[in-house]
Order: structure tokens, then C-alpha cells, then sequence
């Protein structure tokens, strides 16, 4: 390394005899290990001087006198632009990552800051980092500048995580008095995002943290990794492989897509964690939960944990989903310590009182015997009434002339109790207070909040005060410490003299002692008693300790201020600056208390207005006669057609995930589906190519409706159709009888909700007399005529599916039509007029057609495999026979 660094030098003109000689000035490598390391530390310490930044930070740029070369520099540039290319490469790639195609040690990052997380993913290809290795930039490096570019990187991305969520930080005491390496470790970032996502559905997480750090110390190496592998055994006992390609279909994935949606229900399933939520559920007992119920429990929870300022990503739903479910199911029955199997049924439910006085007494029973004792027809109880008592007047005279035929037949409406300003002035307060949260814990953060501010001119104050006593404090400790030397010698001696009279003593009592060594030890004690000072050094001290201490004293003016007086003034303004943000956290707490239930009591009011209201349903009417024809269309099924298949080499420049899903939805037997998509998206444009190309070759065409011109542009861009119109023109041809449908085409109609219901159940009518199929390609945002049926067929639909992977904040249920035989089921049926009562039994009918028709298909499918294993045994063996 020495070697090279002096050869790179010296071809940029520097003269490597004068870099050794000033080198060996700095000290001696004599008593070094690696001299030659040594001095190419002291020659190039940052790693920098000798070789200039290159294509990539950590590595050296090429010398001019080698890029000047004839020979060599052209290797060498065409070398650079091989490196840079394939980093732009990386980069490229790594910026379209999402939850479900990110590798693990990026998930972290990919929604926080995707740039760093592309350059992260050059420096770990660079530097060999192996993918399964869940540290952001892998083993520590030891070149010095690779290590640099390590440490920064490692600075930044924790630095990003810890602002994404301001509850990182929450966790730094526990986890420094547990072990302070953890958080200087390199799985640090990941466990506190993990600890992050834990504590929105684990108030006992600060317990479980404690008790995995009380099993055992934790390794040198890896700490942090090491602790959470402990708590994760806690938070989800059942334990699976995390894959993006489980391909598990458990039979209520349909209730995952009505309770939290078909756009995340994708998600969910496509998520990582999906295959630990899939156990988790299975592992319940089914006789105290259903997949349903825990998934509404997990809603539930979830919904309680978000915030406005910290709603909870979509990627993080699957595995938050199986902490709420195995919460519910196992952590539960273990913190309580009930066996749930031994609680009474309603068979060993008590008798009723009137059959238990049919049975005799029992013996054992002590109130039995007080009762023949102390009976109550005794003298000793008095159980006549009170003579004054009157069992006639026992009402009140406000009401004496009220008759029951003045009651009134309904249920008043309730009264608000609380007014929309009242409840508009708890939102903007909520919001300043959110603000000032915000900002006094960004304050404190950086060693600034408002008593802090307040306290700098006393803190400064006394640092004068500090300073100017030093020289008086340290002459006060030069004194002490004289006074300590001279004590320590005094006594020395003392001791010294005490040894040689002892040892004078033993000889004078032994009778052949020696006379020189009695006179030796005489001369001894003489010569240190001569040493002893006139006075002790208490004495000789005492007057300068004094001197010093009132020189002190006179030069503060009063009371001596230390450096514990300014820590302790320091720690008592950043104390009152907690305990502000701790009551601004509690008064947010009980603001969004107040909002929540002043929410539910004008949601409460308004509805029992509402319901008492036919005209509204009436109006309803007809909208929900559209949204039940179309889930009676969609429920056909055609068990005898023949499915589109894509071979896998057309698939072969999409993502494998959407390959997957465009199979399932070109196989699809069913006449309509809906489908989450962004045609503007590439990978979505370039799936729906993919569908025409393989449909024109099976000799089937495909007919694109959009809702105007200008929104057909797209399509007709990317050529996704083999014909291009709007709703409307399409419409008007079909009733007209000017177009027929060729039989298996396919009809794919953009943005259904922005078009009329009655040219929806035209067009679709028609596709399933000519035996062709309705695609429809639903933007989850637009609001239209049709919003409430296309949003009744994406929830009652099970073979729906979302061919746009991007990630996408979740959709406010609030802001989502909701579908009026919805509306109307939840009033109840009994106040419903007739018309409504058998519009909502061909609901049901319809409802039950659809899982019906799935079933029957999901039949077919097991045959089919059935009977393809069954062709393949018999082809195998008789291949043996033969």
C-alpha cells in the first residue's frame, strides 16, 4: 500500500524521499507493528491527497500522467465509464423499489428517502455486500476512506428514519440502560423502525423489551440484531419465512379486501409479512375468533394508532396486522392467565330461582340453619309498615295529568350536545397544539427550548463567575494538596520511629542481645525523631488553607459558584422544557378524546334524523337498482370457456409480481372485474399491451372505452386497444344495433365511475350475450354517477386484483362513496318500504351468486389439477412397464 501510494505521488510531480524524511520527523517507528502502515498514515492520512475522488466517493481518481498514457488511458476511461454506468444502473433501479420488491435491509428507507437508499445500494454492490445481510452498509469497512463514506452514510440514513417518526427517540433511554452499544450499532436503524411499527399495536412493549434484555447478555457483535431477534419471538410466536411470492390464498381473503380494501388488500398480500399474518390467523382458535372478527379488531386498532402527522404506510399494514392478531389470540391469553377452555358454558349455566325452590334444602348450605334460627315471623323483626305510609301516592304531582295517549309514538330525536363551532374550535386548537408539539421537541432536541432560552443569561452568568474563580479554586487545591504531602510524610515518620522503639524494646528484653544493634536502634529513633517538623502539619497548613479559602471567598463576593451549580441549573431548564412537552402531549391526548366523541355524538344525532327519512332512500332508489344489476352480471360464469392464456415469454419484461397477476386476470372465467390500475404508469401500460398482444394472438379483440376523447388519449398512445371510443359512442352503437361483439372479446371501459349507470348495464349485458368479458379499470379517486356501483362491485368482487404497484397513501373511508343498498342495510330493513325490501333480496341473491360462482370455480381449478397429476402418473408408469 506504501508502494503504491509513493508511486501514484510521485507521478503527480511529488518527490517521495521529502514525503518519507517529513514523515520520520513526525516520531519513530521503531516500536510499531507495521511501520510501513505507519507511514503511509502520516503521509496520506485521510486517504485523499494520493489519489484525488474518482467515479465513486471512496475511490481514487486516475493519475493524469496514466490518463495521458498512449497505452493505458484509454483502458482506464473506458474502465470509469464501465463503473459509472453500472452504478447509474443500480440507482435507477433501486429509486423504483417499492415494499413488495425492496430488498429487506431497504425497507426502512425506500419511503423516507429514496436517493440515499439508491447510493446505499452502489455501495454495497461495490463493496460486496451480501443481500441478506440486514445492516444498511454491511460488515464495517477498513480502508479509510471506504470507511468514511461508510460512517456518512450510516449518519444520514438513521438520521432520515429518526425523522420520519419522532417516536425513535422515545426508546434511546431503555435502550442505553439496557446496553449503550446498541445504538451505535449498525442494525440500529432497523430495530428502531421495528420498535416503531411494535409500539402502535403493543402497549406492553416496554415490558417485553426488559424481559428479552433479562434472558442473557448480548453478543459483541450484532447487538442490536441480536435483541430484536429476541423480541420478535415475543411480539409473533409463529414464526414463517418472509417472501414476497407465497402465493397464500387462504379462503378469507375476501374479508381482507371488505375491511380494509381491494388497493390494500394488494399490499398486504403482496407484503413480505403476509405468510406470518396468514399463520398467525390459522393459529386462533376458530371457536373464539373468526378471520373476520380478527381483522376487524386489527382495523380497529390500526385506526386507533394512526395520526394526521403519522399515518401508517402501507407497507407496514401486514406485519402491524399479525402483532394486533397474535396480541388477541396468544400475548393476551398469556398475560392473563386464564385457561379460556374452562370458563362455564351456557349448559352448566345456574338454574332458574323458580326450579332451584322445587329441589330440597341442601344440608351443607350454613344460611339454611341461621334461616330456621332467626325467622322472620320472630318478635324480634318489626315488618309492619310505617303508619304515616301512604301506597297510593308514590308519583310525583308534576305528572298527575299526563294520559299515556299523550306519549309520544317515536323516540325524540336526541339533542347535540355539542355545536359544530364547538366542535371546529377542538380541531384548530388540536392543530396549534400539534404545532407546538412539533416545534418545542425540534427545540429541545437541539438544546434550545423556551427555558433554556430563558436560563442563558444566568448559565452565562455563572460560567463568569466559574471562570473567574479558577485561578482562586486551583490555589485553594495547590494548599490541599501540600497539606496532603506533608501529612503523608509526617505520619511516614511517625511510623518509622514507632517500628525502631518496638524493635529497641524486644532488644533491651533479650538478654544476649547485641549491644551494636541496641545502639544502632537508638541512633535510628534519634534520626527520624530529628526529621519531625516543631508542628504537625495540621498546624503549619491550617493558616494558609484559611488565607486562601477568604481570598476566594472575597473575590466571589458571596457564594462560590461550581460547575455542579451550572449542571444543576442546566438540568432544571431542560426538566421544565420536558414537562411542557409532556402537558402539550396530554392535552393532545385529550383533545383528540373530545374530537373523537363530539365526532360520534353528530354522527349519532344526524343519523337518528336521518332515519326517521324515506325521501332520501327514495331517491336512492334507482342508483341502487344500477349497483345491484351490475352485481348480478358480474356473478355469471362460464365453466366452458376457454381462458386467455400468456405465455412466459411475453411476460418477460414485466416485474414478476405484476406477470403474476396479469395471468390471473387474462384466465379470469368471469363475464366483469374490476381492477386497480394507472394506465399513465409504464409498468401498467406495458401489462395491458402484454393483454392485447396475447389476445390478438388467440384471435380475440380487445375494445377500450373511455369517457371523452381527451381521456382515451393515453390508450390510443400506448395502443392498447385494437378499438378506441368513449362510453357514450359505444353505447349508442350497441342499442342500435350497428356493433356485435366478437365472441371472447374483451371489453375494457376506463374509469367507469365517471359514466352513466345505465350505459354501464348496457354495455355489460351485451358482453355477456355475445359472450365477451367487462374489464373494469377503476382510479380509486374520481367521483361520478356510477362511484357507488363501481365501489359496491370493488368490495363484493373476490377475483378483483390491482395491476399498479406504486406505493399510495391509504384512501380516507370518509371521502369514498359508499353504495346505497349499503345505506339502506344499515337503517334496517324493518323501516324499509316495499320496494327497497325486494330490491335488497335481490341484493342478497346476487351477493350469493358471486361467491358462489367462485366456489364453483375454485372446484373446477382443484379437478383440473387433479386430473393432470392423475395423466402424469399414468404416463410415468407406463413408461416404467414398458
Amino acid at each position: 500500500m506504501l508502494r503504491r501510494n509513493l508511486s501514484i505521488l510521485a507521478l503527480r510531480g511529488a518527490d517521495p524521499r521529502e514525503l518519507l524524511t517529513e514523515a520520520l520527523a513526525k516520531g519513530s517507528v521503531a516500536d510499531a507493528a507495521d511501520p510501513a502502515a505507519v507511514l503511509d498514515h502520516r503521509i496520506d492520512p485521510a486517504g485523499t491527497h494520493s489519489a484525488g475522488i474518482g467515479v465513486l466517493r471512496w475511490l481514487p481518481a486516475i493519475p493524469q500522467t496514466l490518463a495521458d498514457d498512449p497505452q493505458w488511458g484509454a483502458y482506464l476511461a473506458r474502465r470509469e465509464e464501465l463503473v459509472e454506468g453500472l452504478a447509474t444502473e443500480i440507482r435507477t433501479r433501486a429509486r423504483a423499489w417499492t415494499n413488495a420488491t425492496a430488498p429487506a435491509w431497504a425497507r426502512p428507507l425506500i419511503t423516507v428517502n429514496p436517493v440515499l437508499t439508491a447510493e446505499i445500494a452502489v455501495f454495497r454492490a461495490c463493496t460486496g455486500v451480501d443481500e441478506a445481510d440486514t445492516r444498511l452498509t454491511g460488515a464495517r469497512q477498513f480502508p479509510v476512506r471506504t470507511r468514511g463514506v461508510q460512517a456518512a452514510l450510516q449518519r444520514q440514513a438513521s438520521a432520515d428514519i429518526g425523522r420520519r417518526s419522532a417516536d425513535t427517540t422515545r426508546w434511546n433511554d431503555l435502550i442505553d440502560s439496557i446496553d449503550p452499544r446498541l445504538r451505535s450499532d449498525a442494525y440500529w436503524p432497523q430495530l428502531a423502525t421495528q420498535l416503531v411499527q411494535a409500539a402502535r399495536t403493543t402497549p406492553d412493549l416496554r415490558q417485553i423489551i426488559t424481559t428479552a434484555a433479562r434472558q442473557g447478555p448480548l453478543p459483541d457483535e450484532l447487538p442490536a440484531a441480536a435483541l430484536w431477534w429476541r423480541i420478535a419471538g415475543a411480539l409473533s410466536p409463529t414464526a414463517t419465512l418472509a417472501t414476497t411470492h407465497s402465493r397464500l390464498r387462504p379462503p378469507w381473503v375476501s374479508d381482507l379486501d371488505v375491511v380494509f380494501g381491494t388497493a390494500l388488500a394488494e399490499t398486504i398480500t403482496s407484503d413480505p409479512a403476509w405468510p406470518g399474518l396468514v399463520a398467525a390467523i390459522s393459529a386462533a382458535d376458530p371457536r373464539k375468533w373468526t378471520p373476520r372478527d380478527l381483522l376487524h379488531v386489527a382495523a380497529e386498532q390500526l385506526a386507533d394508532a394512526a395520526h394526521d402527522d403519522q399515518p401508517i404506510p402501507p407497507g407496514d399494514y401486514a406485519r402491524l396486522i399479525t402483532y394486533t392478531v397474535d396480541a388477541f389470540t396468544h400475548r393476551l391469553h398469556a398475560r392473563l392467565g386464564v385457561d379460556f377452555d374452562d370458563l362455564p358454558t351456557p349448559q352448566d349455566a345456574p338454574p332458574d330461582p323458580a326450579d332451584e325452590a322445587l329441589f330440597p334444602p341442601d344440608p351443607e348450605d350454613p344460611s339454611t340453619h341461621s334461616l330456621d334460627e332467626h325467622s322472620p315471623f320472630d318478635d324480634h323483626f318489626d315488618i309492619a309498615p310505617p303508619e304515616d305510609f301512604d301506597a297510593i301516592e308514590y308519583g310525583s304531582e308534576e305528572y298527575a295529568g299526563l294520559e299515556f295517549e299523550d306519549l309520544a309514538a317515536n323516540r325524540p330525536t336526541p339533542e347535540l350536545g355539542i355545536t359544530m363551532e364547538s366542535l371546529t374550535a377542538l380541531r384548530d386548537e388540536y392543530r396549534t397544539v400539534h404545532y407546538h408539539i412539533k416545534t418545542l421537541a425540534a427545540e429541545i432536541r437541539a438544546g434550545n427550548g423556551p427555558a433554556t432560552r430563558a436560563a442563558a443569561g444566568d448559565l452565562l452568568r455563572m460560567r463568569r463567575q466559574v471562570d473567574a474563580d479558577r485561578p482562586y479554586s486551583l490555589a485553594v487545591t495547590n494548599v490541599m494538596a501540600q497539606w496532603a504531602d506533608a501529612d503523608a510524610a509526617y505520619n511516614d515518620i511517625l511510623r518509622l520511629v514507632e517500628h525502631w522503639r518496638t524493635q529497641l524494646d524486644l532488644l533491651l528484653a533479650t538478654p544476649d542481645a547485641d549491644e551494636l544493634d541496641i545502639i544502632s536502634a537508638r541512633q535510628q529513633i534519634g534520626f527520624y525523631t530529628g526529621l519531625l517538623s516543631a508542628q504537625p502539619p495540621s498546624l503549619q497548613f491550617q493558616q494558609a488553607l484559611a488565607d486562601a479559602q477568604a481570598a476566594r471567598s472575597a473575590a466571589a463576593g458571596g457564594r462560590i459558584v461550581t460547575e455542579n451549580d451550572i449542571a444543576i441549573a442546566r438540568g432544571d431548564a431542560e426538566r421544565a422544557d420536558l414537562a411542557t412537552l409532556a402537558a402539550l402531549r396530554q392535552r393532545r391526548r385529550e383533545l383528540h378524546r373530545d374530537i373523537e366523541r363530539a365526532d360520534r355524538d353528530i354522527a349519532t344525532t344526524f343519523a337518528a334524523a336521518q332515519s326517521a327519512t324515506s325521501d332520501t332512500l327514495e331517491q336512492l332508489l334507482e342508483s341502487a337498482r344500477a349497483e345491484v344489476e351490475l352485481l348480478h352480471i358480474a356473478g355469471h360464469l362460464d365453466p366452458k370457456s376457454v381462458p386467455l392464456l400468456i405465455p412466459g415469454s411475453a411476460l418477460s419484461g414485466l416485474e414478476p409480481q405484476t406477470g403474476d397477476r396479469l395471468k390471473s386476470l387474462a384466465a379470469l372465467p368471469y363475464r366483469l372485474a374490476v381492477i386497480g390500475a394507472d394506465i399513465e404508469d409504464s409498468e401498467t401500460a406495458a401489462a395491458l399491451y402484454t393483454l392485447r398482444s396475447a389476445a390478438n394472438a388467440d384471435d380475440r379483440r380487445v375494445l377500450w372505452l373511455a369517457a371523452s376523447e381527451s381521456s382515451s388519449a393515453p390508450a390510443r398512445d400506448a395502443e392498447l386497444a385494437d378499438t378506441i371510443t368513449t362510453i357514450g359512442h359505444a353505447h349508442q352503437q350497441v342499442s342500435e344495433q350497428q356493433w356485435m361483439l366478437p365472441p371472447g372479446a374483451i371489453v375494457v371501459i376506463d374509469d367507469p365511475a365517471t359514466a352513466d349507470p345505465g350505459q354501464l348495464i348496457g354495455l355489460a349485458r351485451h358482453a355477456v350475450a355475445a359472450d365477451a368479458r367487462v374489464i373494469l379499470i377503476d382510479h380509486g379517486t374520481d367521483a361520478g354517477a356510477s362511484s357507488s356501483a363501481v365501489q359496491l362491485l370493488a368490495h363484493s368482487l373476490p377475483w378483483n386484483t390491482t395491476l399498479t404497484t406504486a406505493p399510495s397513501e391509504p384512501t380516507d373511508p370518509l371521502l369514498a362513496s359508499v353504495p346505497a343498498v349499503t345505506l339502506a342495510d344499515r337503517l334496517g330493513r324493518k323501516r324499509l318500504s316495499e320496494p327497497w325490501l325486494h330490491l335488497l333480496t335481490q341484493y342478497d341473491a346476487a351477493a350469493s351468486a358471486v361467491r358462489s360462482a367462485q366456489r364453483r370455480q375454485l372446484v373446477l381449478g382443484w379437478r383440473a389439477r387433479e386430473t393432470v397429476g392423475r395423466d402424469h402418473g399414468r404416463e410415468a408408469g407406463a413408461g416404467i412397464d414398458e
